[in-house]
């Protein structure tokens, strides 16, 4: 005791905060040593700041003050400036009492200013410092001269600021500066360096101090060569016994020393590489890599960026997910006087790309630090709206402007840079077609495979170009060839054609007004060709026809319901009349019922399905708000301009099925319909009554769908659909036991087959059904590969599924070597996002019953049919089966384990830092998930 020393009167130091440990036995697997060993409990904090107890044995501390390039003389003289509760105290105060020196404590304010903290230095002879890094700047800016008449500095505990550093060694150029790195695992310090000149992007930690070791490796525990980085373990005497009470934590980061036979080392999860000259340099923490626009990027790579700039004193970069639900950087900052963000930024671009510029800068007049001197991220306040400065890189043109304001409507966003991307922003294959129509209104033009190559404005607006062929607005008139969907449809075996329908059930809390919206239809049907189709018997010949735009083009049924309590069953009658009404020779196709009750107007609009599909009806609600809003504020009608008709495509297509191309893709549908895949059981035998069905549901959350959309698919390049089909396969293979399926699946079928085409503002039915054929068995128990096998098995399909229906259907005889089987047992349809449709400001979904879309006479191909749809920001999930031929309880425990599957994937996408690529994301049609693996391999190891 008579070596401590506190000048503060009536002050006395308490080690409240260390347990001695005695009797340990060393049977604990956690715990070393023989029975008499003393042992400490130091606490550390994670990346999750929760603390965790560290079992530290007396020979770590000895080794770590005595014999080291660091050790004290009976000379020294320290002041005390750790916590009790940080591991740095281990240094501070055993060293001075291993080795004769002197330790002081002062009151806490002493050290945390820096004019008291020289005097203090000065008065007491200090020789020797340790300080955090963030109150090493703190002091160093309010006065660069505050350690000039310490003999040694040493700063550790963060990553050193190389400016901070700089001035401080030019101001005191005989102190001797160290860096001192470890984590409290290995008793504070596991490597040191002396700071002998300037640096300017990074100060190396060093080399192991005595006794200790330290491996640099990649993710199979390979040693990484010199400048490749790889993870920091480290070893040695100072190595604790583990994590007290909490064996399993223990076990996965204290882990055998491969190097060593009979060691262990401790994974440290910082990221680090060897230099040249033999010295370690650290790059950051490897939960501090994040995944910005499909970039990895390190946030201490930004934070060293910004510490260089002169006028930065101090720095921190955070990342967190925005309003729009995509990753955005936040950088937090003190300045000096004459330095402000905009220059911050200007300067910061002129050093990095700009995905890893932060979109907000936020000037702080100090950083926030821990008790124990580190910065507290968690103290960073969120920015306020009024100090943000945004990386949003503006429109410089007027063609930028207009994908600007389109992707904002397309995505619901507020605000869209030309850097951001269209797919972590929400998009996906039917909001690519949106873009696509809307560009329509200036007659410009981009493909939707254009759009998903180049998924910035900045990337996309080159490939936009006008639209080269004049397409004709006059109605169109005259027979129409079946398409191939519509060919599947009169092939099925349905004993009331007529109903088979797509309908919506809208509601306006204002109401309708009657002659506006009769306006509205009618424009709707001249304006859209398919909806005046009808259909004629010559004689068993089924042919469809497109009428002209006289007689009777839509029918609207009016009810007012205001005065009586029952409307709602009595709409529901209504509608189901409505639905069966529909009369395939006479037409109209298009039915509506506008119902005025208590609860506002409620709008039911129904089409039979021959004429319409679900990117139609986006289509539809789009123009007849526009329509309807025009007509009630009495201007006319005006409509974009359409896009080619239904007729042309039809006519175009059956060119297209006599292709070379067309007949090339028979080999791949070959080997789908010929290969062997689980067949469903039979609970119950089989009877008449199979065409009845029954269905069970669940929701997603907002949140959980959310992660879906936005935070899911940058992990694995996938999108949406990719995600559900892997949920649905896994679950289907533990249920039936087989890892290989057969799955019908259908597609939006407005492929870009036929480039001159433009049918993304036309109305029809385009849907593409096609058979896919997934394999999952080498992907046991990794949910990883799952998603991979089932990406690149949808990546592998040509053309996205169009062509089998096309050859299917329209092919002649003579050209064609397949035989097409029986369809799938199982079908899988996603619809895709309807939250842009629910935005339209006249009216909005309403969930009241609007009857049943298709007779049940339908006798279906799918056994079990399920379908997905995102609407009012929520996944909506539908299993429809047989209750003839299953248990309710075997289709809900079905339905609980897909759940189970989708929420493991979103948790695994969403936990993942940056993207893999699988063998769909190259060209190569040769290379194999093996191949790519062995490549992967091969480059980490370089």
């Amino acid at each position: 005791s008579d070596q401590l020393e506190c000048p503060v009167a009536g002050k006395r130091l308490f080690i409240e905060n260390i347990q001695l440990e005695t009797g340990i036995s060393a049977s604990n697997p956690e715990q070393q040593g023989g029975p008499d060993s003393l042992a400490y409990i130091m606490y550390t904090s994670g990346s999750t700041g929760t603390p965790k107890g560290v079992t530290v044995e007396q020979r770590g501390i000895v080794r770590l003050v005595k014999n080291t390039d660091m050790a004290f003389t009976p000379e020294d003289r320290l002041l005390l400036t750790a916590s009790l509760g940080f591991d740095a105290m281990t240094f501070e105060i055993f060293g001075p009492l291993l080795n004769g020196a002197r330790l002081y404590i002062s009151d806490k304010e002493t050290y945390l200013d820096s004019d008291q903290l020289k005097a203090f230095i000065q008065h007491n002879g200090i020789t020797t410092l340790w300080l955090t890094s963030s109150l090493f700047n703190q002091l160093s800016e309010q006065n660069e001269r505050t350690f000039s008449d310490l003999s040694r500095l040493i700063i550790g505990g963060e990553a050193l600021s190389p400016n901070h550093v700089n001035r401080v060694h030019n101001a005191s150029p005989d102190l001797a500066l160290w860096n001192g790195y470890g984590p409290t695992e290995n008793t504070t310090f596991s490597t040191c360096f002396r700071i002998e000149h300037e640096y300017r992007h990074s100060i190396p930690i060093g080399r192991p101090i005595a006794n200790s070791t330290a491996y640099i490796v990649n993710s199979r525990g390979t040693l990484q060569p010199i400048g490749v980085i790889g993870e920091l373990c480290v070893g040695g005497d100072g190595l604790a016994r583990g994590y007290f009470g909490r064996p399993e934590l223990t076990k996965e980061k204290f882990v055998p020393n491969p190097f060593a036979p009979g060691e262990r080392m401790y994974r440290t999860g910082d990221l680090a590489r060897w230099l040249p000259d033999g010295t370690i340099e650290y790059i950051g923490r490897m939960d501090d890599q994040v995944k910005i626009r499909g970039y990895r990027i390190e946030l201490g790579e930004i934070e060293a960026a910004l510490r260089q700039i002169d006028g930065v004193k101090e720095a921190a970069v955070i990342v967190r997910t925005g309003p729009s639900g995509h990753k955005e950087l936040l950088a937090y900052m003190s300045l000096q006087v004459e330095m402000d963000i905009e220059k911050v930024r200007s300067l910061l671009s002129q050093q990095l790309p700009g995905f890893m510029v932060p979109a907000h800068l936020v000037e702080l007049a100090a950083l926030p630090l821990t008790q124990n001197g580190k910065l507290d991220r968690r103290a960073l306040p969120e920015p306020e709206t009024t100090t943000i400065n945004t990386a949003y890189a503006p429109p410089r043109n007027q063609l930028e402007e207009q994908l600007a304001v389109i992707w904002q409507e397309v995505l619901g966003v507020e605000k869209v840079g030309i850097e951001d991307s269209f797919f972590e922003l929400g998009g996906d294959s039917i909001k690519a077609l949106q873009v696509s129509a809307r560009l329509g209104r200036f007659d410009l033009k981009i493909t939707a495979s254009d759009l998903f190559r180049h998924p910035t404005i900045k990337e996309a607006a080159p490939f936009i170009r006008k639209t080269e062929r004049s397409i004709d607005q006059r109605p169109i008139e005259g027979e129409v060839p079946w398409t191939p969907v519509q060919r599947w449809f009169l092939a099925q075996h349905i004993e009331e054609r007529q109903h088979f329908n797509q309908s919506v059930m809208l509601h306006s809390s204002e109401g309708f007004q009657e002659q506006p919206l009769r306006t509205a239809l009618q424009h709707l049907v001249i304006h859209h060709d398919a909806l005046r189709m009808t259909i004629s018997d010559d004689g068993g010949r089924l042919q469809q026809f497109n009428r002209g735009i006289h007689g009777e083009l839509y029918s609207l049924n009016i009810r007012d319901l205001s005065k009586t309590a029952q409307w709602e069953n009595m709409i529901e009658d209504e509608v189901a009349g409505l639905q069966r009404s529909i009369h395939l020779q006479k037409g109209p196709l298009l039915k509506a019922g506008l119902f005025n009750t208590r609860s506002g107007a409620y709008l039911f609009l129904t089409i039979h399905h021959l004429v319409v599909d679900g990117v139609s009806w986006r289509i539809l609600l789009e123009d007849l708000s526009a329509a309807y809003s025009q007509a009630v504020a009495g201007q006319p009608v005006q409509l974009p301009r359409k896009t080619d008709s239904y007729q042309y495509f039809a006519n175009r297509l059956s060119e297209y099925a006599e292709s070379s191309k067309i007949i090339r893709e028979q080999s791949y549908w070959r080997t789908v319909e010929e290969e062997k895949a689980a067949l469903l059981p039979c609970e119950k035998p089989q009877s008449a009554a199979d065409n009845i069905r029954k269905t069970v549901s669940f929701t997603l959350s907002e949140e959980d769908t959310h992660v879906l959309i936005h935070k899911v698919n940058s992990a694995y390049s996938t999108d949406t659909q990719d995600i559900l089909l892997t949920a649905v396969s896994l679950a289907l293979c533990d249920w039936l036991g087989e890892r290989k399926l057969r799955i019908a699946m259908e597609g939006h079928g407005r492929e870009q087959i036929l480039p001159e085409l433009d049918i993304s503002r036309t109305v029809g039915w385009f849907t593409s059904m096609y058979p896919v054929l997934i394999d999952l068995h080498a992907a046991e128990g990794e949910l990883g590969l799952a998603i991979k096998a089932v990406k690149d098995t949808l990546g592998r399909i040509p053309d996205k599924g169009i062509g089998y229906g096309i050859l299917k259907y329209l092919t002649a005889p003579e050209n064609k070597t397949i035989q097409f089987g029986k369809a799938p047992e199982i079908g899988f349809n996603y619809l895709g996002q309807f939250n842009d449709t629910e935005r339209q400001q006249m009216f909005s979904f309403s969930g009241l019953a609007s009857g049943k879309d298709i007779t049940p006479t339908w006798q279906r191909e799918q056994t079990l049919e399920m379908s997905a749809m995102v609407r009012q920001n929520q996944l909506y999930f539908n299993l429809s089966y047989p209750p003839s031929r299953f248990q309710t309880t075997t289709m809900k425990q079905l339905l609980h384990t897909l759940k189970q599957y989708l929420h493991q994937i979103i948790n695994h996408c969403a936990g993942k830092q940056e993207t893999e690529k699988t063998v769909s994301d190259f060209s190569s049609q040769s290379l194999t998930a093996e191949d790519l693996g062995s490549i992967a391999s091969f480059v980490e190891e370089l």
